[in-house]
């Protein structure tokens, strides 16, 4: 029998599958990037509780998430980086060829077969 899972019951714990995380500048937040329904988003989770702070959704095929000063984080995929402000709406998108992408940590597997 398998066990019930409760989203937010254990720390760092959300639906979805990590793929590339960050900390922020102040090491206070722990920022990641989830795919989950074929969506992207990031989370920012505080280090201290493990509790989730705020999430934006950022579209599809994100796999890459680096924080910056204030509360602005940059978010890529392969062909792409992105500015996504605390409001959430992008500011400006930068596109390319496949080999533009934003290195970042990634956790576990490649995605997908591909590797950055």
């Amino acid at each position: 029998m398998t066990s019930r899972r409760v989203f937010g019951a254990a720390p760092f714990n959300v639906p979805g599958e990590f793929i590339g995380v960050d900390f922020s500048p102040d090491s206070r937040r722990l920022w990641a990037t989830l795919e989950a329904d074929n969506t992207s988003r990031v989370v920012a989770f505080d280090v201290e509780s493990g509790r989730v702070a705020e999430q934006r959704e950022v579209g599809t095929n994100v796999w890459a998430v680096h924080t910056l000063q204030g509360k602005d984080v940059l978010v890529g995929g392969w062909g792409f980086v992105r500015r996504i402000p605390a409001k959430g709406k992008a500011v400006w998108t930068l596109k390319g060829e496949r080999s533009l992408h934003l290195p970042c940590p990634r956790v576990g597997r490649a995605r997908r077969g591909r590797t950055p």
